[in-house]
């Protein structure tokens, strides 16, 4: 009797088969001169010719490794091909880690390999909020969820156009800002009062 296989079932064969490969390939490049080794309290890593201070506190130092490769120098990301694109591999496990900075270097340091252009820069810096742009053909909207207790005034700057925009996000909770990408105008924010060019702004400043 022959058995056959649907569509359905050849293409999940077939992505099981490129996951285990990329798998593979992910742990032949871990494993080729690198070896286990418990985390120390204070690592330092390499991430585009700076260094980084990564921290790490309470039990993760006991129950969690890191890799160590053979040679001399501090640890670096580890850059290999794969198909048409690039994977990069940490020796260090950043994102169990005390520190943001030397996480932030390594996702701006793939951004940049991957060449994704920076969308938009806010300031002061907010860790609390969570800033989520989605470019589409005329507009860009941004999601901001707030973990703060507190109301944040954040200045946003959307590089497309050069536009600072006021923000005042609410502390716990959820906000948008929808701007046209061609003149950087406010389409529309929820909640209404939520976000205004910063030269509106000013100008309300100054009056008062």
């Amino acid at each position: 009797m022959r058995s056959s296989l649907s569509s359905a079932n050849i293409n999940h064969v077939r992505r099981r088969h490129s996951r285990r490969k990329f798998l593979g390939s992910i742990s032949a490049t871990a494993a080729a001169g690198a070896f286990p080794k418990i985390l120390r309290a204070s690592e330092f890593m390499v991430i585009s010719g700076s260094q980084y201070h990564v921290r790490y506190a309470g039990e993760k130092i006991q129950r969690i490794e890191k890799a160590v490769i053979k040679g001399p120098g501090t640890a670096r990301p580890l850059v290999k091909p794969y198909g048409a694109g690039r994977f990069i591999w940490s020796p260090l496990p950043l994102e169990m880690g005390e520190s943001l900075e030397p996480l932030v270097a390594f996702y701006r340091f793939a951004l940049t390999l991957a060449g994704i252009p920076r969308v938009f820069r806010v300031s002061p810096p907010a860790p609390s909020i969570l800033i989520l742009p989605a470019l589409y053909e005329k507009a860009a909207l941004y999601t901001f969820v707030s973990e703060g207790e507190r109301e944040a005034q954040l200045q946003l700057l959307h590089l497309e156009t050069i536009t600072q925009i006021s923000l005042t996000v609410p502390a716990e909770r959820s906000a948008l800002v929808l701007i046209d990408r061609r003149t950087g105008k406010v389409i529309d924010s929820l909640p209404r009062d939520f976000a205004r060019p910063l030269r509106d702004f000013t100008k309300r400043s100054n009056k008062r």
